[in-house]
């Protein structure tokens, strides 16, 4: 079965406009409800047959996953106790989305697609997927923005009750992301494939740009045109505004308190620092986060740039939203393996 995670995993993991950093998430089960899944805050593409995943018993998580409350700690409780004894020592943590993983079907894919997320940040998004179903002749599940980890996953299992005895096969998260389920690790890569192929087509999307990033002794850094020509156009050079028009999670994760004018007089406690000229960036953090926040930024400006060409208005997600996603303790833990 690990095989199977495997070639889920590594079929979108090395895309970053389809996973940026350590977002995202892959499971597999098998006949016996033994669910192997990608461990927190690992690289899908770093995944292998010996790390980067956690074994757990999904009827644990199935049968207690309604009965526990709505606090974290006991979710988080629930979650460990899942993990299977072999797995304990290696101090890796099952995703915060294995809620949801142990409802569906036995191979999924849970993907932060920026051609998705153009419809999922948009609030014309949701309306948009009846046309989306009429090409792809399958039903798509809505899932209205909610935290992600228990929230979210006792959200889809209410909508699984609803589409019983059918397990839906096409979750669009909004303001999140893309879930496939299926029978099959064939046929969730195809799947997905398909759906991110007729999105792109059907919204005109530009060619997904790229950027590299150098790095010193002292920091990394980057002058990518693309994130910073539209920090200008989008943004009107108002970097705060990375931190207050949130359209996705991982942006509150990655970019809340970390941002601030370069000043080479003074060591920064932030992380991302831009010019006062808006032609470098820097990343005063490891290479590893700095791939990750250079990633995030340009899937952000990606989906930002295609909302308004098609005429569409962003969807961004509440103030308050921010500081329920800075609290959680898994994003915490999260954080610190990505360094």
């Amino acid at each position: 079965m690990i095989e199977y995670l495997v070639k889920i995993s590594q079929a979108i993991g090395f895309d970053p406009d389809m996973i940026q950093g350590g977002g995202g998430n892959t499971s597999v089960k098998n006949n016996e409800g033994k669910m192997w899944i990608k461990a927190s805050g690992s690289l899908l593409k770093e995944l292998d047959h010996s790390n980067g995943f956690v074994e757990v018993d999904a009827s644990i998580i199935k049968n207690n996953l309604f009965t526990i409350g709505d606090k974290e700690e006991s979710y988080n409780s629930l979650l460990e106790k899942s993990v299977l004894v072999t797995q304990v020592k290696n101090k890796r943590r099952p995703s915060m989305e294995t809620g949801f993983h142990a409802l569906l079907g036995d191979y999924i894919i849970h993907s932060h697609s920026v051609y998705t997320n153009i419809v999922n940040c948009a609030k014309e998004g949701q309306n948009y997927l009846s046309k989306l179903e009429k090409i792809l002749n399958k039903k798509i599940i809505w899932i209205p923005y909610t935290t992600p980890g228990y929230p979210l996953s006792i959200l889809i299992g209410r909508e699984i009750e609803k589409c019983s005895p059918n397990v839906p096969t096409i979750l669009f998260l909004q303001n999140h992301g893309l879930i496939v389920s299926g029978d099959t690790h064939e046929e969730v890569i195809l799947l997905h494939k398909t759906i991110n192929e007729v999105l792109k087509k059907e919204l005109a999307v530009a060619t997904y740009p790229t950027a590299s990033i150098t790095t010193n002794r002292y920091h990394s850094f980057d002058s990518s045109s693309y994130i910073l020509t539209n920090i200008k156009k989008y943004l009107n050079s108002d970097i705060s505004l990375l931190e207050k028009e949130i359209l996705f999670p991982d942006q509150i994760v990655f970019f809340k308190d970390k941002i601030s004018w370069y000043d080479s007089s003074i060591n920064s406690p932030n992380k991302v620092l831009f010019t006062q000229a808006l032609d470098e960036i820097y990343y005063s953090t490891t290479t590893k986060e700095a791939q990750t926040i250079q990633e995030t930024l340009i899937a952000y400006f990606y989906i930002l740039e295609h909302i308004h060409k098609l005429g569409w208005t962003p969807n961004y997600l509440a103030s308050t939203e921010s500081n329920a996603i800075s609290n959680l303790e898994s994003e915490k833990f999260r954080k610190k393996i990505i360094k």
